[in-house]
Order: structure tokens, then C-alpha cells, then sequence
């Protein structure tokens, strides 16, 4: 039982900790023509340009692989604290705009100021306002990066991106929440499905 629970949780953990790649570019476009953005997992985009996204809350980052050019995206802080097993809250910032310039071959990251503690979240919330920062640029291996680092003018303030660690306990709290919501069925139901996935 308790290797089966393990399981689970490392499975899940692992499939809500990957990054998903949004591509808004045809997939014969090199990525020498795109750019990508890293947006952070207490980050959720609602829209760019006119295409919709509906989230899930608590995803991981995400990559978005988008054309050359300016973007209006609308966009929003979201990040859920437990402070029991049965109380939590999620803190929500008003969703705000932003026009996104982005060069070909480039990749940037969305930025927010730290909010490592529940006070410092609702403060991020209050007065939401994320800037891109380049990371480098996008070779024609995809998967090599040469550094860069240039913040750019959308805001200037200081800011850490969310570590791995923080990303993973931050999924295992919401994990944590599910199980506890789920019924008896439900669980019985995913061990099922773990096990038979092994």
C-alpha cells in the first residue's frame, strides 16, 4: 500500500512538475523565427491576442513558442497557500494587460517580484506587474541558449524566478488537497490506475 502511494505521488509529481510547450507558431517555423516564454507556474495567461486559454490552476510553468513581433496578452497572479490540511486560500491578482515585444530567436522569461511568504503574495497580487526579461537566444540547436540577461522595460523591480523545490512543494500541497477531497471511490480508482501504469 504504502509503495503504491509512493508511486503515485512521484508519478504525479513528475507529470505536474514537466513544462508544457504552448505553440502558437506552426511547427514548421524554426525556432531561430520564434521566440519563447517561460511564464512561472503563480502565473496564468487568460489570453494573447485573440486566442483564449483556459488553465488549470496549479500547472507548472509553461513554455509558450510564439511568432516574432508585439503581443497583447491578458494575464494573472494566482497562487494557492495551505496553512492546514483544511485551510487554504487562493490569492488573485485583478487580471491586467501587457504588450509583449518579442524578437525572433530569442527566449525570455515572465517575471514577478518574490513572493516567498503569504504576506508578500497578497502584496504581489495588490499591485500585479510582471516584465519579460531575455535569457538568450535560440540557436539552430534548440536546445542550447546563449546568455543574455537583459530585463526589459515593461517593469523595473527586482524578482526571483521560482526554484524547482519551491515548484515541486507548491504541487505536492496541491496534491495533498486533492487526495483529501477525493472520495474513497476516486482513490481506489487512481491506485488502480497507478498500478496499472507501473
Amino acid at each position: 500500500m504504502l509503495r503504491t502511494l509512493t508511486v503515485m505521488v512521484a508519478l504525479l509529481l513528475a507529470a505536474c512538475s514537466s513544462q508544457q510547450i504552448i505553440s502558437l507558431v506552426d511547427a514548421s517555423v524554426p525556432d531561430t523565427e520564434a521566440a519563447v516564454v517561460y511564464v512561472p507556474y503563480d502565473i496564468t495567461i487568460k489570453k494573447i491576442n485573440d486566442r483564449k486559454f483556459s488553465s488549470v490552476f496549479g500547472r507548472a510553468g509553461s513554455r509558450y513558442r510564439i511568432n516574432a513581433g508585439i503581443h497583447r496578452v491578458e494575464l494573472r497572479y494566482e497562487r494557492l497557500w495551505e496553512f492546514t490540511s483544511d485551510d487554504h486560500e487562493v490569492v488573485k491578482s485583478d487580471v491586467i494587460t501587457m504588450d509583449w515585444e518579442l524578437q525572433a530567436g530569442v527566449e525570455y522569461e515572465l517575471k514577478i517580484d518574490d513572493a516567498g511568504s503569504y504576506e508578500l503574495s497578497k502584496k504581489v497580487a495588490d499591485k500585479f506587474s510582471p516584465w519579460l526579461r531575455s535569457v538568450g537566444t535560440i540557436t539552430k540547436n534548440q536546445k542550447e541558449v546563449v546568455a543574455a540577461g537583459n530585463d526589459l522595460p515593461v517593469a523595473a523591480t527586482a524578482a526571483a524566478v521560482p526554484t524547482e523545490e519551491s515548484i515541486d512543494s507548491y504541487q505536492l500541497k496541491q496534491l495533498k488537497i486533492w487526495w483529501q477531497r477525493s472520495s474513497k471511490q476516486d482513490r481506489q480508482r487512481f491506485f488502480s490506475w497507478v498500478t496499472n501504469n507501473e
